[in-house]
């Protein structure tokens, strides 16, 4: 990191300064150097307002710096935050006083940061194993219900960080009352039984990635009460960063694949099926690695493509028939292989699939094909697939682009969801006109009030969807919930499957009651967008008019908040034969007349 060079920059109030900050900071700088370039970004006025974030950071040790290095990590992120630091070790009490100035601050994300220093003193050389899960049980359950006093906004709890001195020796892993055993054991437990709407920041694997030793220095602790190294703090500071991303941003749905010197050693139009590098030697072994590492990431729901410059029988051969390749042609939803510039055929792939640039990663071994998509189509992430092979892997799974929010069963299904979407494209090609294509789907529905084991998908929908999504307010499991036995909504999911396969839950529809406005408002209507124009967007207002029927109220007030994603839905409710009232910049107001309302056709039998 040149100073001068960035000094220079901001004298001359260069617009290239902040990129070059977070270019440097997200390269493992140390306490001095993130300083230094945290200062320099405060200095900076080339820089665009991010979304505003309340965040709350309570905790056992001193929170200073690790606060002004959180703000750091959120600010180059496009976040503007605004922080409630807590008293040092008064985080038990902030957090069960519904009066303190904790609460009055309605965080949007609280992190809480314990020590396991208390909890240690009970450790007695008596204990057995059996004494020892007790007491982890119940320390565990009484951090829990801690955390469940928290009303507003999401929650980040970190674990311990193990311990850096070996107490017993060889036998501290055979003891109970071992402090290191404790911790594991601890942390192990929080994992196990840590509610599915809170988030872990897990500092027992980051002090082992960083090292135990290093993560702990004794001298800066006795001095600052700090719990975390000098530099080690800008690792924690960049976790945090990131899990606190993770309530807001969706993590990349697609990745892009290239083929030679990528996928396989060596260029297959050249080389032959017999000449490719995999499987076998050292290198070889390398690249199968990686394609194991790919195929784990489609288990988890990522969308596997191929954009490769080859003969596309050619490289379709070596992929079905190479008896070491671990991807086939079966693992990838699609692929441009061919003589094009790949920026285009990566824009051809997100149209295809219906999913915005910003969805997709590119791997090349190329640093100028990486290069001319960063240029071309800069909302793609691309990695690069250069030097030793046996990096490959580790680079793919270590981006950070594909560690899920939640995990549920939907997401093993969207490669075949995907593909099955192709054959329904194929399908309305060969169709008459579109009525006759979408009785020809075969499609059936189901409808449904919120259900607690549909919670996981229904927050995922939320917090992920951004195009059909008229409002973009987000939601965690916990505030799903909490709406099921809430009178003043009626929030209700859809269904879809047809001939082709199941598409599983794909719509979330949550009408609010106001009864002073004699009106039904829909606060959130998301639905994806694999199943755009089949109709599903009639068969959910019919509902709609029906429960507002029920309701006794004579209309539905239909809200958009435009954003620069969600322009697809713009006009949706006046096709429907909503009337706009109002109209601004930050918000439309559109209403439906019930007794008016004449119920519209859909080709969905509903089940």
């Amino acid at each position: 990191m040149d100073k001068s060079k960035l000094k220079t920059l901001l004298k001359n109030n260069d617009p290239s300064l902040f990129s070059e900050i977070k270019k440097f900071s997200l390269q493992s700088p140390t306490f001095t150097e993130l300083s230094f370039l945290s200062t320099l970004r405060k200095k900076n006025k080339n820089q665009d307002e991010g979304k505003p974030l309340k965040i709350a950071l309570l905790g056992s040790p001193t929170l200073y710096p690790l606060s002004d290095f959180l703000e750091h990590y959120l600010t180059i992120n496009q976040y503007s935050p605004k922080f409630f630091i807590g008293e040092f070790d008064n985080y038990i009490q902030e957090i069960l006083n519904p009066a303190s100035e904790y609460h009055q601050f309605e965080a949007d994300i609280t992190v809480v940061i314990p020590t396991p220093d208390r909890l240690l003193t009970q450790l007695q050389t008596t204990m057995s194993f059996d004494d020892l899960f007790h007491q982890v049980n119940r320390d565990v359950n009484e951090h829990l219900s801690l955390l469940d006093n928290i009303k507003t906004g999401q929650v980040i709890t970190t674990n311990f960080m193990p311990l850096s001195h070996r107490s017993f020796g060889p036998l501290r892993s055979t003891l109970p009352f071992d402090p290191a055993t404790y911790i594991k054991t601890f942390n192990t437990t929080l994992g196990q039984q840590l509610h599915s709407q809170y988030k872990i920041c897990d500092l027992e694997y980051l002090a082992c990635e960083y090292g135990t030793t290093r993560a702990y220095d004794p001298n800066f602790y006795f001095e600052t009460k700090n719990i975390f190294a000098p530099d080690f703090l800008p690792q924690v500071a960049s976790e945090l960063a990131l899990v606190i991303d993770h309530f807001k941003s969706a993590m990349k749905k697609v990745l892009i694949c290239d083929l030679d010197h990528t996928l396989w050693g060596g260029i297959i139009g050249d080389d032959g099926i017999e000449g490719i590098e995999l499987g076998g030697s050292t290198k070889g072994q390398a690249f199968v690695k990686l394609q194991k590492t790919i195929k784990d990431l489609k288990k988890r729901g990522v969308i596997l493509c191929l954009c490769s410059k080859n003969e596309e029988s050619i490289a379709m051969e070596a992929i079905e028939n190479h008896p070491e390749m671990v991807l086939r042609k079966d693992d990838f939803v699609a692929w441009k292989i061919n003589w094009n510039p790949k920026s285009e055929n990566i824009k051809e792939l997100s149209e295809e699939l219906n999913l915005g640039l910003d969805s997709f990663v590119f791997i090349d071994d190329n640093p100028a094909e990486i290069e001319i998509v960063n240029q071309y189509v800069p909302a793609v992430a691309t990695i690069t697939m250069d030097g030793d092979p046996s990096e490959f892997a580790s680079r793919v799974a270590n981006s950070r682009y594909f560690e899920p929010r939640t995990l549920t069963a939907e997401d093993s299904k969207k490669t075949g969801q995907y593909q099955q979407e192709y054959q329904r494209k194929s399908l309305q090609k060969t169709s008459m006109n579109m009525d006759e294509y979408l009785k020809s789907l075969e499609m059936t529905g189901n409808i449904n009030d919120f259900q607690k084991i549909d919670v996981p998908r229904i927050s995922q929908l939320i917090n992920k969807s951004n195009q059909f999504n008229f409002t973009t307010i987000r939601r965690s499991e916990a505030e799903v919930i909490d709406l099921i036995n809430n009178e003043s909504f009626s929030p209700f999911t859809i269904r879809l499957q047809d001939k082709f396969g199941d598409y599983g839950l794909i719509s979330v529809i949550i009408l609010e009651d106001l009864p002073a406005e004699d009106a039904m408002a829909v606060n959130t209507w998301i639905m994806s967008c694999r199943v755009l124009k089949r109709e599903v967007e009639h068969l959910a207002l019919n509902k709609m008019v029906e429960i507002a029927k029920a309701r006794g109220r004579s209309k539905i007030k239909g809200l958009y908040y435009p954003t620069k994603k969600n322009i697809i839905v713009k006009d949706l409710y006046p096709e429907l034969g909503f009337e706009m009232i109002s109209s601004d910049d930050s918000e439309t107001i559109f209403s439906l007349n019930i007794e008016q309302y004449n119920e519209l056709k859909t080709s969905i039998e509903l089940k």
